[in-house]
């Protein structure tokens, strides 16, 4: 059986049909060609994480800089070398700046993805 990649929204499509619809697992997993301990394992993971349903939305998502340490890095150079040393005046001028240094900084070799 060829390994399928699934959205969190399919999957979560997948658990409420079961839960709401009272589909059973194994025609669920007869149609989404998955074994039924695959759909387990989403069940399993969509039960552990519940509790975060019901957390404020700021504190939810914990901020840590450390674990980001190459984005981290990169904004601490884009506000020393664009933001603070421009004297931007207006907004036209703001986003011409940072332009030019986007432009810099992604012909220099860093993208989004490198960041990570």
């Amino acid at each position: 059986m060829p390994k399928i990649r699934f959205t969190p929204e399919e999957m979560a499509k997948a658990l409420l049909r079961h839960f709401q619809d009272d589909i059973p697992i194994s025609t669920i997993c007869a149609e989404l060609s998955i074994r039924p301990n695959i759909f387990y394992a989403w069940q399993r993971q969509f039960f552990s994480e519940t509790h975060l349903v019901f957390e404020p939305a700021d504190q939810a998502v914990v901020y840590y800089p450390q674990s980001n340490g190459k984005i981290e890095r990169w904004h601490k150079s884009f506000k020393a070398e664009c933001i603070r040393c421009s004297g931007l005046t207006d907004l036209g001028q703001a986003r011409l700046e940072i332009g030019m240094y986007m432009d810099f900084a992604t012909s220099s070799g860093f993208t989004a993805q490198s960041a990570t």
